[in-house]
């Protein structure tokens, strides 16, 4: 039997799937994410709650008796709402 040729591969008819290999470097990707501001971190936490993403918030844990813990996690729909308040326009409202 003869043995079969090797084809290349050109980069433009490559069969990976789209997205498999990031075109930006891991640690320029981890220091974007560290050094953001606490109002850039709550802003995306609360876009992600709004979406219906599970959100776990960070806070001092009141049980002062454990000291091998002193942060605990929760999940925010304990402590925030989903609810939408939407004002009703074709109200009237009469002051006397």
């Amino acid at each position: 039997m003869v043995k079969k040729k090797t084809t290349i591969i050109k980069a433009s008819k490559d069969a990976r799937p789209i997205g498999k290999r990031s075109n930006v470097s891991r640690w320029s990707k981890k220091a974007q994410r560290k050094h953001r501001s606490k109002l850039e971190i709550a802003n995306a936490k609360i876009c992600a709650f709004m979406k219906g993403k599970n959100v776990v918030l960070v806070i001092p844990n009141p049980n002062t008796n454990e000291k091998n813990k002193p942060f605990i996690r929760i999940n925010a729909e304990d402590v925030w709402s989903r609810n939408k308040y939407i004002m009703k326009l074709n109200t009237q409202i009469s002051y006397k």
